[in-house]
């Protein structure tokens, strides 16, 4: 919770009227002033494609008649301040090291899209670029800035909708990045752990160190069933082997049913715990929704 809290306070908005997240399936929603009560307006069949370089919308956008039924528009015109969580597969995520890094964000991104310029499978220029500095390690000589870019029309795609509704978007972040900040037990006080996220055939890993993000993957999988998703995962563990000498220490599940869970956690040898909310129970559809409703602490702060 840590990381994404460090996130969130760079937002000085007032507290946020809904949470919201878009996945190929549906939208799922919050009104955060009864956030035990989580909604979900299902898409039609085939209406969204998640893709990083694609439209991710085949027709009329599902969104628009989505947030119509769940926020109606106002008898008095007012602004409607809302917190959203994209699909991860539609973004690329890097964990980028620099010896020193910019104050101005400006700078941030102009520095961020030339190392990220060969490694997205979209134009860069015309990308949108967040940049979220971490505190730096002990003993490190550089800095790690977590890097989100999406692709322009993608992004207006999800966010069009929303500005069209009335909703004003102070925090827009991916479903994984928002469900790092979800009550957990063991991890919070392990030195390495690993949030692995699936929702329908896509599968997202976050390697994280004593509160920092170290690596982030998405992928599409082909079938998402226990030996695919070990073939994923166990180069991860390599590499967490070789750069910390150690690899995680838990498993942190999201998406994933029990028996799955369970067995994921014996072929890769670790102990496995599930990201839960105190809020709601957790769904491929809603993990975003109900992170960023703790991340930015907008379920109490009414």
């Amino acid at each position: 919770m840590a990381f994404f809290k460090t996130v969130a306070r760079l937002v000085k908005d007032p507290p946020a009227e809904f949470a919201f997240e878009v996945g190929e399936l549906g939208l799922a929603w919050i009104e955060t002033a009864v956030p035990q009560n989580v909604g979900f307006v299902q898409f039609p069949e085939g209406a969204v494609r998640v893709s990083p370089m694609k439209p991710n919308f085949t027709g009329a956008n599902p969104l628009t008649a989505a947030l119509r039924s769940v926020v109606p528009p106002l008898a008095k015109p007012r602004v409607r301040r809302a917190v959203v969580a994209l699909p991860d597969y539609c973004a690329r995520v890097a964990v980028l090291d620099f010896d020193t890094f910019p104050s101005v964000a400006e700078e941030q991104n102009a520095l961020a899209r030339f190392r990220l310029k060969r490694t997205v499978p979209f134009d860069v220029e015309s990308a949108l670029v967040a940049c979220y500095p971490q505190p730096r390690r002990p003993g490190a000589k550089g800095i790690e800035v977590v890097t989100v870019a999406i692709g322009h029309d993608i992004a207006t795609q999800y966010l069009a909708p929303f500005r069209a509704a009335g909703l004003q978007c102070g925090v827009v972040t991916l479903s994984a990045l928002a469900a790092l900040a979800l009550d957990d037990t063991g991890a919070r006080d392990a030195a390495r752990w690993m949030l692995v996220k699936l929702a329908g055939l896509v599968l997202t890993v976050c390697l994280m160190e004593r509160g920092s993000l170290r690596l982030f993957r998405c992928l599409e999988l082909e079938r998402a069933d226990l030996e695919e998703i070990v073939e994923v995962l166990t180069p991860t563990l390599t590499f967490a082997q070789d750069e910390f000498g150690a690899a995680p220490q838990w498993l942190r599940l999201c998406g994933f049913g029990a028996p799955e869970g369970e067995e994921l956690g014996r072929a890769l040898e670790l102990g496995v715990e599930r990201a839960h909310s105190p809020y709601a129970q957790l769904t491929q559809a809603n993990a975003g929704a109900l992170g960023l409703l703790t991340a930015t602490e907008v379920g109490w702060a009414r």
